[in-house]
This record gives structure tokens, C-alpha cells and sequence, in this order.
């Protein structure tokens, strides 16, 4: 797998956070409570970061400016 690929669009986060690659993906995700990241947004956003990282073709993040959202409002 490569962690160190660049995302075509850099993915904003609500608190500013900005994600260049898919290793700053990747610990973001791991760096998520267990019962954040257990939610279907999260197990989503989990399986397009290993498909993208195996280098299969991904899709976007759906928002604006390429940010995306945790999926709680």
C-alpha cells in the first residue's frame, strides 16, 4: 500500500485541519474516538482510504472546497 500519495484536492476538515495525503487520512482516522470512527461515515470515508491506498480509483469528497463532514450534526 502507499500511504505517501497525494490527494488531487486537499480535504478540509470542520476544525481547519487540512489532509494532503493519504497518510495524514490515516491517522486522522486512527487518531478518532472508537465510537466516531465506527459510524457509517467514518466506515465509508475507512474503505475509499484503503481503496485509494491500493491504488484502485477512489471517489471525491462530495463537499465544497473538498471538505468533508463526520457525518454527526
Amino acid at each position: 500500500m502507499s500511504w505517501d500519495k497525494r490527494f488531487d484536492r486537499s480535504v478540509v476538515l470542520p476544525d481547519g485541519k487540512t489532509l494532503r495525503t493519504l497518510e495524514d487520512a490515516r491517522r486522522h482516522i486512527l487518531a478518532l474516538p472508537k465510537s466516531e470512527h465506527e459510524t457509517t461515515a467514518w466506515q465509508v470515508a475507512i474503505e475509499a482510504l484503503l481503496v485509494a491506498a491500493e491504488k484502485r480509483p477512489v471517489m471525491q469528497p462530495s463537499g465544497e472546497n473538498g471538505s468533508v463532514h463526520s457525518g454527526t450534526t
